[in-house]
């Protein structure tokens, strides 16, 4: 790490998100004993200025779990694990970086520390009005870090995005796979597209989506 450059989460508590992170920087392409992930990350967490957060275990658990559910760790023995050398469409190093913000997002609905953003090209919104449309392109994927700063690094179109939602939510993945898993029943994912995030619909139709997969859990938990 280059000591003049600022640690992006200096002076915050270890959370899944941050262990996630630098699970994927210390030990891509090892296999690795739990209790070594958990000294290593928390010794480096410290080390850039970051803070203990309340439950060391349970918060190592958790970043394991959802790096799994991605696909990006394994668990070949009891104990170790296999840490991928891919890294998530939405994962960054936990060194900060000089990224151009985008705008805020249109609509910001939720809570907790996971997101889910839904952005599209002006371009494609356009053509669909022009075609008495109401679904077009619609990117949507999650993050760790702040959508607009993840937004912002989009590059390679002629055009910026628009950051039309962001979703807060205890928990991105699931929340990501939820939304995905309607919409491929529903057989809107685009297979033109770079990226496999792309899908036909809207933000509209997203927020539907978003209250009904909240409705659900919330009648579950009251089961």
């Amino acid at each position: 790490m280059n000591d003049t450059t600022p640690y992006r989460y200096a002076g915050l508590p270890l959370t899944p998100s941050v262990a996630a992170l630098l699970i994927q920087e210390l030990f891509s392409g090892q296999t690795v004993e739990r209790k070594q992930i958990i000294n290593d990350v928390l010794s480096t967490h410290i080390e850039r200025g970051g803070r203990t957060g309340a439950e060391l275990i349970p918060t190592i658990k958790k970043a394991l779990s959802n790096l799994a559910a991605d696909g990006l760790v394994s668990n070949p023995a009891n104990g170790f694990w296999r840490v991928s050398g891919d890294t998530a469409d939405d994962a960054a190093p936990a060194v900060a970086e000089p990224v151009e913000p985008a705008t805020r997002a249109e609509v910001v609905s939720g809570e907790g520390e996971g997101s889910v953003y839904l952005y599209y090209y002006e371009a494609y919104r356009r053509l669909a009005e022009f075609e008495g449309a109401s679904r077009f392109r619609c990117k949507i994927g999650r993050t760790v870090r702040d959508p607009a700063v993840r937004v912002g690094e989009q590059t390679g179109a002629p055009e910026k995005p628009t950051l039309s939602r962001h979703y807060k939510t205890r928990d991105g993945a699931a929340l990501e796979r939820a939304i995905h898993a309607i919409l491929d029943l529903a057989n809107r994912r685009c297979t033109d597209t770079p990226g496999k995030e792309w899908f036909a619909t809207s933000p509209a139709e997203v927020d539907g989506i978003v209250r009904a997969i909240d409705a659900a859990a919330a009648a579950v938990r009251g089961q």
